[in-house]
């Protein structure tokens, strides 16, 4: 039983860092006020993808941009 349990919990995982993250979701998830994340969406260093005037992405693209990216 405990295996399937943790089967589970690791697909609802893997379903989540594969989920699309909106504009609103990347300003949750950053370690930076709204200002910062603004100026790095409109300067596409963020992994995003732009729809109309709104931004995409991620949680696997935003992760790994972070580790990527951390002390720069």
């Amino acid at each position: 039983m405990e295996q399937n349990s943790l089967i589970q919990n690791e697909q609802k995982i893997l379903t989540q860092r594969d989920k699309i993250l909106s504009q609103r979701d990347i300003y949750k998830i950053l370690p930076f006020g709204k200002t910062k994340t603004k100026q790095l969406l409109k300067s596409r260093k963020l992994p995003v993808v732009k729809i109309g005037q709104d931004f995409i992405t991620t949680f696997t693209l935003m992760e790994q941009w972070l580790k990527e990216n951390v002390g720069e």
